[in-house]
């Protein structure tokens, strides 16, 4: 019978009966024993292996390697990953180790063999191990039957050989409802395009913070989605309170700023209950500082173009009078001329005044008329935006 076949039986090979040394009795003991415990290391690692590929602690390494393509930044998540990983690694070593304490056993036997005889059950005929009729055992000793455990110790070292199977095992994709999450996106952008149309910079950036709310946003609904899941593969309870808290703490200025600015309700995107009075909309306080700042100088820049249509037109009047009085007092005619023509140039300086704020006006009404029609067309996920709330939920 093959020598692994044996193993795997727990056949010992070695006999204790009639040693007298005790040094070898004592040694072949021990070789029995690990012989033994080698058998059951290689029960117990074949369960193991056979679990990683079948049923909860298959889904578990699953799970984990998922996760771990979403959360690849955060040491909570990779954590877990490690202590998977390092219990394969952990079962291999067990491993290993029997088979190297075996090995071990059997070389000291054979050195010992030289002098002092060892007695097996088993004889080696064309590398088959045949048990031998009670009585008639063979000896070992000096040159004598040596294969009988270099051949042990030839077939241990090249087979018994283990691997796990984590590295072979896929993730999957994952994902999430991010209903919500677009809902909101929606509703700021159509609200920034009907405030600030006009006004580049303001659109440019108030844009830029709407992908940002996306983007955390995105974060916090899968995070949630998948919160059991972590903790099932091992995220400890602390470095998801921590995760948890840096988004929130990223996600609810940006959603007070563009409530503030846009006076909008955004609808909860998780069940995460937070008190918002803790965080500040530093972002809403600087842009409400540039609102004022370009609404001064807006009407900064009123008053100058005031001041000076109103140096022109006492300009004007000045070159007006001076050039009636030039005038040959028998020459009303002319004068009437020069008076029409300064009304027409001034009604005419006033209408082109006038045409921006009515092209204004007109882009406005416009723009109005398209976001009725597109608001129509959206239905809002969430049944009861009630505003903000001191306690809420994302």
């Amino acid at each position: 019978m093959n020598i692994l076949d044996l193993l795997e039986n727990e056949q010992t090979i070695f006999s204790t009966d009639g040693l007298d040394n005790k040094k070898v009795l004592k040694l072949v003991e021990k070789t029995n024993s690990d012989y033994i415990n080698m058998s059951i290391g290689i029960k117990n690692f074949r369960e193991f292996a056979s679990s990683q590929l079948q049923g909860e602690y298959n889904q578990k390494i699953i799970k984990v390697k998922s996760l771990v393509n979403y959360f690849d930044n955060w040491q909570g998540i990779q954590e877990a990953f490690n202590q998977i990983k390092l219990e394969e690694d952990n079962q291999i070593q067990i491993y290993n180790n029997l088979k190297q304490e075996l090995l071990n056993s059997l070389r000291e036997l054979l050195e010992t063999t030289k002098k002092e005889f060892a007695i097996s059950k088993y004889d080696l005929l064309d590398d088959n191990y045949v048990l031998c009729e009670q009585g008639h055992e063979v000896v070992i000793v000096g040159e004598h039957h040596t294969y009988i455990i270099e051949k042990m110790i030839e077939v241990f070292e090249q087979n018994l050989l283990v691997n796990g199977n984590f590295d072979s095992i896929q993730g999957v994709e994952l994902t999430a409802n991010y209903e919500k999450v677009y809902y909101n996106v929606n509703l700021c952008l159509n609200k920034i395009n009907e405030l600030f149309s006009s006004k580049a910079h303001k659109l440019e950036k108030f844009t830029q913070i709407v992908k940002e709310m996306e983007n955390v946003g995105f974060r916090v609904v899968f995070f949630e989605t998948y919160r059991k899941d972590l903790e099932i593969v091992g995220c400890s309870q602390k470095s998801m309170q921590e995760y948890e808290k840096a988004f929130t703490k990223k996600y609810i200025p940006i959603k007070k700023t563009l409530q503030k600015v846009l006076k909008i309700s955004l609808t909860d995107i998780c069940d995460i209950v937070v008190d918002e009075n803790e965080y500040s909309t530093t972002e809403y306080d600087y842009l409400n500082e540039n609102e004022n700042s370009d609404q001064n100088n807006n009407d900064v820049a009123q008053n100058n173009y005031n001041d000076i249509n109103q140096n022109i037109q006492t300009q004007n009047n000045i070159e007006t009078n001076e050039t009636i009085s030039s005038q040959d007092e028998n020459s009303p005619q002319l004068s009437n001329n020069i008076i029409q023509q300064q009304i027409e140039d001034t009604t005419e300086q006033n209408n082109l005044n006038e045409q921006p704020d009515y092209n204004q006006n007109l882009n406005s009404q416009n723009i109005n008329n398209n976001l009725q029609s597109e608001n129509q067309n959206n239905n809002n996920p969430d049944s009861n935006p009630n505003g903000i709330k001191d306690i809420n939920n994302f």
